[in-house]
């Protein structure tokens, strides 16, 4: 299949799927006589498995991990792999604190406006989001 076909069944702008290719993390597939790119379905899944890791928000240096503990298993551990995900599971137990954060005090404001008809003029929300000078 062709890098369009490629990007269509996986949901991926084309020019991700080349920038997967060019730092390593996609396969680099073969090219044709006239030098285009030709995936085989062993690139669908792989790109199917990034970009169901990136939705489970790993970043690019952990799913190149991933990989490598997958594609080679003689040097490398389940101890590995859990602490891994363990890191990766107390990065979004503070992504979640922030955000937790950031909507309790949305709330907050939103509580202090009336949300009448009423100009703009004197609104809590604003007074508090926007520092003025």
């Amino acid at each position: 299949m062709r890098i369009g076909e490629l990007a269509n069944e996986t949901g991926t702008s084309v020019e991700l799927i080349r920038h997967y290719e060019k730092i390593s993390l996609l396969n680099k597939p073969a090219r044709s006589a006239s030098d285009q790119r030709i995936y085989k379905d062993s690139h669908l899944r792989q790109l199917r498995v990034i970009r169901q890791l990136r939705a489970l928000d790993f970043s690019l240096r952990e799913i190149r991990l991933l990989f490598a503990y997958q594609n080679d298993p003689r040097h490398h551990t389940k101890k590995e792999v859990k602490s891994l995900v363990n890191q990766h599971v107390i990065k979004l137990d503070q992504m979640l604190k922030n955000i937790t954060r950031t909507r309790n005090y949305l709330l907050q404001l939103k509580e202090k406006c009336d949300g009448s008809d009423e100009s703009t003029k004197h609104c809590p929300i604003l007074d508090d989001l926007i520092i003025k000078e």
